[in-house]
């Protein structure tokens, strides 16, 4: 960024962006690994499920 100061006044330090980096992968692959499991559990929800995981793994490859 080319400013030091980040949102309300809150300095931005680049340190903290790559850990919020860090937990919303981990908080994606979480959420895709739930979705395998009710996969898994529930196989007649597959087409609808299936396609949220996709939805999921395009989004955590951004």
């Amino acid at each position: 960024m080319d400013t030091e100061y980040g949102i309300y006044g809150r300095s931005f330090y680049k340190n903290d962006y790559i850990r919020l980096l860090v937990f919303s992968h981990a908080s994606n692959d979480e959420t895709i690994n739930h979705l395998e499991k009710i996969i898994a559990l529930y196989p007649k929800f597959l087409l609808e499920f299936d396609t949220l995981r996709q939805q999921y793994n395009f989004l955590g490859g951004k």
